[in-house]
């Protein structure tokens, strides 16, 4: 007799709720569907958005051995090390470039920027089972549900304020309340997911000054898209110069326009070369237990783009323009719905609007406007053309029934 594996009712895990609302929208018959809830920038012709930097790269690209990208190198780095080298130096700027050259940093490619954060969380399970992660609510699902994968004890505090603003002092007080080597999860830049309000340069200094004793583990998966590349790695750099340990899990998905090709990478740099050395073979070892190698063909693109400087530069000139486009939308979207005019302040995809769950069944029963439960909002989603008609389906669900926020 065979043996079926059966999941307990208790292990019976729901649809995710965003992949999860991409099929409700594929079943929709109705023709004007507005989907601001799927994580993916599209341009102003609704199309998925590709830099035309990372066309020009694909046209470029020659790719002709396919072997495993294995560990490498004097640094034993596990995936491309130019692609690795140039998202050192894209995030952590001219300090990850000199740590680089003291041989104090370990690296691998992931699986996009989901897979960085897993083999982080694995490498604190290896090194600390059951450790504290501290997360700001509401955070991207998919934190909670990896560190919950990995038995780590999570703390939560409130991310924002009642006036949508970066609860500052509740993050250093949570913080500062958590126990040592607690590790403090950080949305890198100012595309905060979901909320869209993130600490000023002020605030993040005073937040690694409050850090002593915990480890901070930044997110980065929208370099580039909410002010520059600068701005957004802002943060990782502060935390460095303040002697604050860290980790980065990096993605190109979205600033790339390379969602299925899964480029990632995971950034931890060390206090000696010899603690790198053997943060790099733990790296390799949860790596090698999990995907084995990195997908080649996202790491090349990526790698061909930035080692060129003509695209590298039409890469940032590429970003720039995508910002514009997004605050373009967040300006009309505020326009047309005054009592959320402070999404027009926020930047990066997402914001959240205060809309409970019968406010957003409405919104795709009655207007074909689809957001996840919780009132996440994916700007990037909604092209500008189209903002006016999403900002006006939101504001006659509020005046039909004020209730609902």
């Amino acid at each position: 007799m065979s043996h079926e594996l059966c999941i307990p009712q208790s292990s019976i895990k729901p649809p995710d709720s965003i992949l999860g609302l991409s099929r409700l929208i594929e079943q929709d018959p109705r023709s004007e569907k507005i989907n601001a809830g799927v994580g993916v920038f599209r341009d102003e012709s609704g199309k998925t958005y590709t830099p035309q930097s990372i066309l020009l790269a694909w046209e470029k690209l020659e790719f002709g051995k396919v072997d495993y990208l294995s560990p490498s190198g004097k640094r034993e780095f596990l995936g491309d090390e130019v692609f690795l080298n140039e998202t050192v130096g894209l995030a952590l700027g001219m300090q990850g470039n000199n740590l680089l050259n003291q041989g104090r940093i370990s690296a691998i490619g992931t699986v996009g920027g989901t897979g960085a954060i897993a083999t982080f969380a694995d490498v604190i399970k290896q090194l600390s089972p059951g450790s504290s992660i501290l997360i700001g609510n509401p955070s991207w699902p998919n934190h909670f549900q990896i560190a919950q994968s990995r038995q780590l004890e999570i703390i939560k505090y409130d991310q924002s304020t009642e006036n949508n603003t970066f609860n500052f002092e509740g993050a250093l007080e949570a913080i500062k309340k958590s126990p040592e080597k607690t590790i403090v999860l950080f949305h890198a830049g100012e595309s905060h997911n979901p909320s869209g309000v993130n600490p000023s340069a002020d605030e993040w200094k005073e937040l690694a000054r409050g850090m002593s004793g915990r480890f901070a583990f930044f997110d980065a998966p929208y370099l580039g898209l909410s002010s520059n590349i600068f701005q957004d790695s802002m943060a990782m750099k502060i935390f460095l110069e303040e002697n604050v340990p860290i980790a980065v899990a990096v993605s190109y998905a979205k600033n790339c326009g390379l969602y299925n090709e899964r480029p990632g990478a995971l950034i931890i740099p060390a206090s000696t070369n010899t603690k790198a050395t053997e943060m790099q073979r733990l790296l390799n070892w949860c790596a090698r237990s999990s995907y084995s190698s990195p997908p080649a063909h996202g790491e090349k693109l990526v790698t061909t783009m930035l080692e060129d400087l003509t695209l590298k530069n039409l890469w940032l000139s590429d970003l720039e323009k995508a910002v514009v486009i997004l605050n373009k939308r967040r300006k009309i979207f505020a326009e047309n719905v005054p009592q959320f005019d402070f999404v027009a302040k926020q930047h990066g995809l997402f914001s959240l609007l205060p809309l409970n769950d019968e406010a957003v069944l409405r919104l795709r029963r009655e207007y074909a406007v689809y957001i996840p439960n919780g009132g996440r909002i994916n700007i990037g989603g909604v092209t500008s053309e189209q903002m006016a008609l999403f900002a006006k389906a939101i504001k006659e669900v509020l005046l039909q029934s004020p209730k609902l926020w």
